[in-house]
Formats: structure tokens, sequence, C-alpha cells
């Protein structure tokens, strides 16, 4: 029996000097794996790589020289691993891996880092049963581009892997985040952060959310404020951003004010169905670009062209809001495969490719929020007419009666639809008299 034990302590013995070697070899792949996959991303302009494997420890060094207004950035990203069982540092823990990794910059005109740390720190383990850990830390950056400047405050955050089930989980916080440019400003303050993403059978699949205390924005020189909202994206689909996938989008918020508008509660929620990744993110950093107009309808002609085909559409799942303790809510979607019809040079005015587009909803809405809707519709036009509230109660009653509105108890509803640049109302051709 003692010959038994002392043998069963020598391979045990044996497997924990090998497993070091073991890990360092199957890291050595997976690195290789990776840095064939960065290769093939040009916008990060991966510049140099190299990776040491040692017994005990490894270290992968990237260096990238992605465009910023045209300029090379060079940054730098610094990865130490530990092999297990036995990992070395302030402590001694058992774990399969222990990682380390540090991304750093070289201060720009387009780069500026408020303090001498890294841009970004992240610490993890792998325990031995395969689950992992990481802690993760950002410090300021303001980032300057030809669209506009972007900021973000000191934040720090924590996750979780599951190797079994290929999810990560993330939690953080942020103290600031902000966006400015002539055309659109957003300020969000005190930010908490949630992250999931997984692998499954259909794809890769993640969630991002931002809670947030304050937001205020501006949009082509109107204000807005929201208190005490969160802001939720999501994606479904492949591994692949050339095939169709869905994009979730979500906003729910309370005091929500704008010049001529304010609601106790606001929720929306939003989906791109069937649109690749490949024409949405390009296509929304041109719009937020300062591209010259001809440069603008070119790409956006060529990536539409190239990606987006039928039945890719915009659905509004639900906008819905509170409005002086009256309700209102809508549904509908619009057919965005059609903008692939659209000729180059129709990219140039907003008026062909908003008559391009097609597409129908319903409307709910409290019937005492029709006359206030009508007198903010006369307050915001350009001819200054003006109607009594007898006037307008006269026309509610009339889109009624002509069957444009239906009504629904202390609601009217109605079914709307819009195709080169007609809208009708349950059917019917909308005539305004203003």
């Amino acid at each position: 029996m003692k010959k038994f034990f002392l043998v069963a302590a020598g391979l045990l013995l044996s497997l924990a000097a090998a497993l070091p070697l073991a890990i360092g070899l199957g890291l050595e792949q997976a690195v290789n794996r990776l840095l064939s996959e960065l290769t093939r991303v040009d916008a990060l302009a991966l510049a140099a790589s190299r990776y040491e494997r040692g017994y005990a420890s490894s270290q992968l060094d990237l260096e990238f020289k992605p465009l910023l207004n045209g300029v090379p950035q060079p940054l730098s990203l610094r990865v130490r691993f530990k092999h297990g069982p036995m990992l070395a540092g302030p402590q001694l823990q058992l774990g399969l891996l222990g990682l380390n990794a540090e991304l750093t910059a070289t201060p720009t005109a387009q780069l500026n880092v408020a303090t001498d740390e890294a841009l970004y720190q992240l610490e993890g383990l792998i325990n031995v049963w395969g689950a992992g850990s990481f802690t993760d830390r950002y410090n300021p950056l303001s980032l300057a581009l030809q669209q506009g400047r972007g900021q973000w405050g000191r934040g720090e955050g924590r996750g979780r892997v599951n190797w079994q089930a290929q999810r990560v989980d993330y939690e953080g916080h942020l103290s600031q985040l902000s966006w400015q440019s002539p055309e659109l400003s957003v300020n969000l303050a005190d930010i908490n952060i949630a992250k999931q993403a997984s692998l499954t059978a259909d794809g890769a699949q993640w969630f991002s959310r931002l809670a947030f205390k304050a937001l205020n924005a501006q949009l082509q020189n109107q204000q807005y404020w929201l208190q005490r909202g969160a802001l939720g994206i999501s994606r479904a689909g492949s591994a692949s951003l050339a095939t169709p996938e869905r994009w979730q989008m979500s906003l729910v918020a309370e005091d929500f004010k704008a010049k001529h508008l304010q609601l106790t509660s606001l929720d929306a929620n939003f989906a791109l169905d069937q649109v690749p990744g490949a024409w949405l993110l390009p296509f929304a950093g041109l719009l937020f670009s300062a591209a010259p107009p001809e440069v603008f309808a070119a790409q956006a002609h060529a990536l539409t062209q190239q990606y987006l085909k039928a039945p890719a559409g915009l659905l509004v799942e639900r906008f819905g809001a509170v409005q002086e303790g009256k309700t209102f809510w809508l549904s509908g979607r619009v057919e965005l495969g059609t903008l692939a019809a659209l000729p180059l040079e129709a990219w140039g005015a907003n008026e062909a490719v908003l008559g391009q587009l097609a597409g129908s909803g319903e409307v709910h809405l409290d019937k005492s929020l029709l006359p206030l809707w009508a007198k903010a519709y006369l307050d915001n036009s350009s001819n200054g007419q003006t109607l009594s509230p007898a006037q307008i109660e006269v026309l509610a009653k009339a889109f009624v009666a002509q069957g444009m509105l239906t009504e629904a108890g202390e609601h009217y509803r109605t079914q709307v639809a819009f195709k080169a640049g007609e809208i009708t109302l349950n059917d019917k051709p909308v005539v305004l008299p203003f």
C-alpha cells in the first residue's frame, strides 16, 4: 500500500511538473490563431507582434497603428500569462492560467491620456475547474477626431467567464462619458455598465447596458434631458459581420424634457433586423463623419449596394410614453432593403432617401393628447397659423368621421402607412388643412 501511494504521488508530481509546459504549448497555438485573425482586421493595423513562451510564464506584445484622422495612432498591448497549477505573484494561487494585460498609447494630437498610467489594465485568473474571473480599470481619456471629441472618466469593473457555457458576464462603473460634435453632443454621468457575451449554435450573441443618473444631449440646436435611464444594445447572429443579423436597441428613462415636450416616463424598443454589421457599423460612422457630400454619397451608395438587401428593416417594436398623465404608444416597421435601389446621385438629397423608404405601423394615443399635439405642431410650424381649442376639437372629430382615426375607449388608434412620400391613416390619404 505504501508503495502504491508513493507511485501515485510520483505521478501527481510528474503531472504537476508537466502541466505548465502543456499550458504554454496550448496557449501558443491559441495566440497564433488570434494573430491570424487580427491581421485580417485592417482597421486595427497590427504593425508588430512578439510572443515569448517560457516554462512557467509567457508574454505577448502587440503594436497597433490604427489611423485617427488619417494619422497613425501607436498603441501597445502587453499580455503576461502565468502557467498553472501554481501561480506565483504577490501571493501564491492555484489555477490553470493567470494573466495581466496593459494597453498603452503614445500621446498624439488625436489621443490624450490624463495620467501616465496605461489606458486600460486587466487582471484575470482561470481556476483549476476551468471557470474564470477578472477585474479591469480604465483611466480618463480624450479622443479628438474630425467628427468630434469623445471623453470618458475613470472606471473599473469585474467579470466572470464560464468556459462550459461559453459565456462572459461583466459589471462596471464609469464616472463620465461624453461626445461633442457640431451636430450632436451627448453627456452621461454616473454610469453603471453591464455586459454579456456568449457563443451558441446560432452564432455570437452579446448585450450591453448603460444605466445612468443623468443624460443631456443636443441635436441640431435642440436640447434634450433625461433622468434615471438605461440604454441597451444587443446583437444576435453569426460570427461574421457580413451575415445578416439582428441588432436590438432599447431606452427607458424618467423626466424626458425638450423645448416643447415633457414626458414623465419614456420607453422605446427598436430593432434592426436582417442587417449585416458590415453595412451598419461603417454606415453609422459615415453618418457622424465630416465627409464632403460627394464622398458621403459615394460611400453610402457602395455600402448599401454591397450589403443591404431585402428583407432588412427597422422595427419600432414599441415607443411609448406618459405625457401629462396620459399615455401613447406606437409600433411599426420601415423597409430598409429598398435603399439598395437608390441611385448614386439620390444619396446627396435627404428627400430622395426618405422618399425611397416604405413602412407601416399602428399608433395609440389618449384622446386628450391630440389637441396638445396639434397645438405643438402649429406652434413649431413656419407658417404661423393657429387654431383655437374648439377648431382643433372639430378637426379631431373630422378625422374620426373620415375613418382616419378609430375610437377605442379613452384612446384613438390608427394604422399608419407611407410609401413614395405619401402617408395614409387607416388607408385614407392624409390631407391636412395646415
